[in-house]
């Protein structure tokens, strides 16, 4: 999502492998690593500056809006890998 709230492009892909079910205590955390290529290399532009990520939990239909710095997708390359607890994705 752009700074006007509009969606910016298509979902992540998945990438890796699955993982098994993440459990959390009231107030942790959970983390997963998104991929995409730097700026210049290829001959595909970058897309809008996103300030916030739609993040869709386990089995739910509900999202959530995750703030962001300055996450650009490039290449068109935008992957997702598998949740997992903690941070650091």
């Amino acid at each position: 999502r752009d700074s006007a709230g509009a969606g910016i492009g298509a979902p992540a892909t998945r990438r890796g492998p699955t993982r098994s079910t993440v459990s959390l205590p009231p107030g942790g955390r959970a983390s997963a690593a998104l991929h995409t290529l730097n700026e210049g290399t290829t001959d595909t532009p970058c897309r809008r500056t996103a300030e916030r990520i739609r993040v869709y939990p386990p089995d739910s239909f509900d999202a959530m809006n995750v703030s962001v710095r300055s996450f650009r997708v490039c290449g068109g390359v935008f992957e997702v890998e598998a949740m997992r607890s903690g941070t650091g994705g």
